[in-house]
This record gives C-alpha cells, structure tokens and sequence, in this order.
C-alpha cells in the first residue's frame, strides 16, 4: 500500500471488506478483488491495485467476522450489493447532478476519460469463479480476471433470487497424499462435463474476461476447464475474452514479484496443499500477468 493510498474498511449493511482509493480526485476504475476458499478478508491485491490507479473493494465471504464460518452458500445478491457500492462511490463514478450536466461533461471531456458504465472484479481459484459468475448475471460488471479458476460454479450452491446453480463436487476421497503431510487436491474435483448444471454462463456476459490459466496447477484442473469454458463461449458466438495460459507456472499467481509458494497451510482443509510450478517460470507468469490485469482495468472502466 503506497503512502498516498487511502484504506477504508467497509461495514455496510451485510457487506465486509476493504475500500483502497487511490491518490488523487478520480473519477478512478473500480474492481472488487476476491479469493477462494481459504476464507476471511485478505487486503494485499487490492492494495496494489490502489497503488496503480484502481480503486479496489475487498470482499469477504466466509469466515470473516460476522459473516458464515464455512462456505456452504453463495448468495450472489451479496456480490451485487458490492459492486452496486462501489459502482456509485464517489471517486468511483463522475459526479453528475443531471443527465443533462452528465452530457454536458462528456461531450467537453477527451474521449479517453469518459467513464465508462460499471467496475470490474478479478478473482483467484474459487474466487475466479465468483467473479464469472458476477460478470454472468450482473450488467455492471464489465471487465473480468480469472485466475486459476474453473470457470463453473464449485464447492457449493449459489443462489441468486429465483436460481441455483449446483456446485460442482469435490471428493475428499481423491485427494492424494504426496507426503505425510502434503495433499495434491487436483484429481478431487468432479468432471464438469458430467454435470452441466454448474456451468456458468459466460456467453450471456457482454463483459471483457482475462483467463489466466497455469499449465502445472497442481491445485484444480484449471486449463483444462477454462478451455471448455471459453469453447462454449465460442461456440455461443462469443470473442470478448483472452486467454493466457503459462507454463511451468503452479496455482498461486499473485502481483508481480510476490514469493513463490509451491505449498501452503490451507485452512479449510487443515492441511499443507500443493500447488506446483517452479520458481523461474512461476515468477516470470506472475510479472506478465500483472502488467495485462492492470491494462484490461484501465482500458475497459
């Protein structure tokens, strides 16, 4: 976090997180930042973000304070309650008093600094696949980064007023055991293929998607999902995605020059999981990424 950046802890309603602004009087591009399932309000993304010119809203889900101990649920209308907050955030959006003012402004602004209508989410491993879904459902969300995701609904339920959408299973029972207290999770998914239901659908999102897949995940299957996911975008007659996927690279890709781990204490699972990847190219995924992350932002919102 720069020394310029302003840290806001958001208690609104039902909502739990963090709000990192930037210096300066904005109008800035907004993101909600989220992680997976290991729980509770982690800060340092969305901090950096900040530092990059992104106001970034941290949001927790579970295990958090006040919020559900474990991941049973996913209520999406939480996630909307999200982005509807920073979406009309001051240093978020411009502040018109009219429509007409609002059209005044635009037409005497360069075109390059119209803000554009919503804000973005990037989302890591189960968080990857929120954020998907967020952009499936939520017309607001206009730019999207997954990162090692699935890209269909895991783990557990989600609902969304009238909807639920399944979670794709996970068999504690295929977990594989590489040492007396290291477990690969990789074969412990089921096979999307066989339940459709979890499919999220992406070909209904007008939102840009950056998928960024590593090919030596240890974690999930990753590429090989993300790669029927974007088919059935594609087949849907969509283009508004890219994806990256690097080799030698494992499950944990974060901001550029962040340590690589190929293993961590996973609190869900009580347990060491592996990740993989090697350092060299791990790093290198890591400085690539991040330089396409902060343009997908800046370009779209």
């Amino acid at each position: 976090m720069t020394e310029k950046t302003t840290r806001i802890p958001v208690r609104e309603g039902r909502l739990r997180g963090t709000l990192f602004i930037p210096e300066g009087e904005g109008p800035f591009p907004g993101v909600i930042d989220l992680f997976g399932t290991a729980g509770g309000l982690i800060e340092f993304r969305a901090a950096q973000l900040a530092s990059r010119g992104i106001a970034s809203l941290s949001l927790a889900y579970f295990g958090f304070e006040d919020l559900p101990r474990e991941m049973n649920e996913i209520d999406l209308a939480y996630f909307e309650e999200g982005v509807d907050y920073l979406h009309s955030y001051p240093k978020v959006t411009f502040p018109y008093k009219d429509q007409k003012n609002k059209m005044k402004q635009i037409a005497t602004k360069p075109r390059t600094t119209v803000k554009k209508s919503g804000v973005g989410a990037i989302g890591s491993s189960k968080g990857a696949d929120l954020v998907c879904s967020m952009a499936a459902y939520l017309p607001k969300v206009k730019a999207v980064v997954s990162i090692n995701g699935i890209a269909v609904n895991s783990w557990c339920p989600m609902k969304y007023k009238d909807l639920v959408i399944p979670g794709l299973a996970f068999r504690v029972e295929k977990a594989k055991f590489l040492g007396p207290d290291l477990i690969s999770s990789y074969e412990m998914s089921d096979d999307s293929e066989d339940f459709p239901e979890t499919h999220i659908p992406l070909h209904k999102s007008n939102a840009e998607f950056l998928f960024i897949c590593s090919k030596d995940d240890a974690n999930w299957k990753t590429v090989i999902e993300t790669e029927r996911a974007v088919a059935r975008m594609k087949a849907n007659g969509k283009t508004n995605y890219e994806l990256i996927i690097y080799d030698g690279a494992g499950h944990l890709v974060e901001p550029c020059y962040a340590p690589f781990s190929s293993a961590t204490f996973h609190k869900m699972g009580n347990c060491n999981l592996f990740y993989g990847g090697n350092v060299k190219d791990h790093s290198a995924a890591q400085v690539d990424s991040w330089r396409r992350i902060i343009e997908l932002f800046k370009r779209v919102l």
